[in-house]
């Protein structure tokens, strides 16, 4: 086995180097003379160097590193006032020392973003902890009138899913996935939480959400159905923008007691809804097209009737069911032609 590169290795590593590190030196003198120089000094605002000068008239910040002794030393990520960054190399010789300048910029820059996404993580975790964590997460479930250990609560299940995401997802950049999704996201959270609505799991491409924990000034069948609509029209706005976005929204609710409480484990807990009505909303919303809510009877039967008037009566086949159920749908269509969804 080799012990040192091939010459061609060598020789692209030292190309690489100097295409993207922009590398520079200095040669100086044991009494500080500098004694040749070259690289790409005006990539570190370098310009007038002299052979026979004293480095320190140009190197200010090498004064009392120089000269060096016995090991090499590094002095890593110095800032420039222009915002530049370089890691100096300083390489002790028998009569005279090399200074190496390398560009560290992208790095240092790419440091500092990561430490940025790790504070921002930190602190949606500090605020996700709120609900995960098990003893905090027990006093913000007392805020929304929850018992931690399950209780039976009268509430409105909605389910939100991106139609054709999954194939946007496989022909697309995942920068301009995550960017499109995260645009659709915040709409359809805006609008639940506009209406005093809990989103209870994101996964994926799609939002599941509780009405009915969260003091409101309309019912919880209401305000999942306005939020639903809201949710349609905005999204038809965002289409009409230009930027990239899914084929459309499918929406299912459905309404009624469910169990409700803390579900998961001490490290990772979560509220979450069991029962019925949340299985049945999962189904409306599967069986929902782009850009259309289905109701269940029992949320039809509760909703207000200036609301009422917007929805007709379907029949869905659904797996396993022996008998076809009754269903109420709403169309983007009609909702495009409320002048009243226009917040």
């Amino acid at each position: 086995m080799a012990e040192i590169l091939p010459e061609l290795l060598q020789a692209y590593l030292s190309l690489l180097t100097e295409k993207e590190k922009s590398p520079a030196f200095v040669q100086i003198s044991k009494d500080g003379t500098i004694l040749d120089f070259g690289g790409n000094l005006g990539n570190y605002n370098i310009s007038g160097m002299e052979v026979g000068s004293y480095f320190g008239e140009q190197l200010v910040h090498l004064e009392g590193f120089l000269p060096v002794f016995d090991e090499p030393m590094i002095l890593p990520s110095m800032m420039f006032e222009d915002g530049t960054y370089l890691d100096l190399h300083l390489l002790p010789g028998d009569d005279a020392d090399f200074v190496l300048m390398i560009d560290a910029t992208a790095e240092v820059k790419q440091r500092q973003l990561l430490q940025q996404k790790a504070n921002e993580l930190a602190l949606l975790r500090t605020k996700a902890s709120k609900l995960l964590d098990g003893e905090i997460g027990t006093g913000a479930a007392g805020e929304l009138g929850v018992d931690v250990e399950g209780e039976r609560k009268e509430v409105a299940i909605l389910f939100a899913n991106l139609r054709g995401f999954t194939q946007f997802s496989e022909q697309n950049d995942p920068k301009l996935v995550f960017k499109t999704l995260n645009s659709h996201l915040r709409l359809i959270v805006k609008m639940i939480t506009e209406e005093a609505g809990f989103v209870d799991h994101i996964i994926g491409d799609t939002v599941t959400a509780t009405f009915g924990l969260l003091p409101a000034k309309d019912t919880p069948v209401n305000q999942s159905v306005r939020s639903a609509m809201r949710i349609l029209y905005e999204f038809r706005r965002l289409q009409g923008g230009g930027s990239e976005s899914a084929e459309g929204l499918g929406i299912g609710i459905s309404s009624g007691a469910v169990s409700y409480g803390m579900l998961g484990t001490e490290s990772k807990r979560a509220f979450s809804a069991i029962g019925h009505r949340v299985n049945m909303a999962a189904r409306l919303e599967s069986q929902a097209w782009a850009g259309e809510i289905l109701l269940d009877d029992n949320t039809f039967a509760a909703l207000a009737g200036d609301l009422q008037g917007d929805f007709e009566e379907v029949t869905l086949d659904f797996r396993g069911a022996a008998d076809a159920v009754t269903a109420y749908s709403c169309k983007q269509a009609k909702v495009q032609d409320w002048a009243r969804w226009d917040l």
